[in-house]
């Protein structure tokens, strides 16, 4: 167990902060402000300690090496990251009691994971069906949606109503995408007001926003022992 903190744990949440401090660096000297080109940038903390979770697991004492002060910069090893796939027959598998407790752990937190991300999208689709509006129920909103679809060669996406007292609309879906909003929201808000929240949620769409936030969650869940990558 010490190993594992030693040589896996304390690894990642290192190269975590050091790439988050690099970006924050790189992104404030260079004053970034597109979001497309911040969010790449932001992927960099989840993405480098992840490769070290995917390297080979060598639990063997006579194999453990200690990676603490090369893991902020080494490169990861394709040996490693395919040859992990196949070594089914490494001491994590013999009858030694810790390595079997720490499979158990493993396979639950995986298992524990899994049922989240079940359970959001569930959410998200129940959203997305919860009460659908058609162009002739809310033609304004549609007019606003199809122009600005049009402009960003998009496919305009449908809407659903929402009773949750969400006070902003959000985009759910990855290929055939719905507007979840809550309709207090429609009636407070000036014509204006509404085509930039719209065009801000379209924007969403046209740069699959969606599809990068679920891979980015998946990561981030994976290193919940990282506060870095939050």
């Amino acid at each position: 167990m010490v190993a594992i903190i030693v040589d896996y744990i304390i690894p990642i949440i290192y190269n975590s902060f050091v790439t988050l401090i690099t970006v924050l660096l790189v992104l404030f000297i260079l004053r970034i402000k597109d979001p497309g080109i911040r969010i790449l940038f932001f992927f960099l903390p989840l993405i480098k300690p992840f490769i070290i979770i995917t390297e080979r697991f060598e639990t063997h004492p006579e194999f453990i090496r200690p990676k603490l002060i090369s893991g902020g910069v080494r490169l990861p090893d394709p040996n490693n990251i395919i040859g992990w796939f196949g070594d089914l027959d490494t001491e994590l598998f013999t009858s030694n009691i810790n390595y079997l407790l720490i499979l158990i752990t493993f396979l639950a937190v995986l298992l524990l994971l899994i049922i989240r991300w079940f359970n959001l999208y569930l959410l998200y689709r129940k959203l997305a069906f919860e009460e659908k509006v058609t162009r002739d129920e809310i033609p304004l909103i549609y007019r606003i949606i199809d122009d600005f679809s049009s402009k960003l060669s998009i496919r305009p996406p449908d809407v659903s109503l929402t009773h949750r007292r969400y006070y902003s609309p959000f985009v759910v879906g990855v290929r055939f995408c719905t507007i979840v909003i809550y309709p207090n929201i429609l009636e407070i808000l000036e014509q204006h007001e509404k085509e930039v929240l719209l065009h801000h949620e379209l924007s969403h769409i046209k740069r699959r926003d969606n599809l990068i936030a679920w891979i980015a969650m998946i990561l981030r869940d994976l290193m919940f022992f990282n506060p870095f990558a939050y």
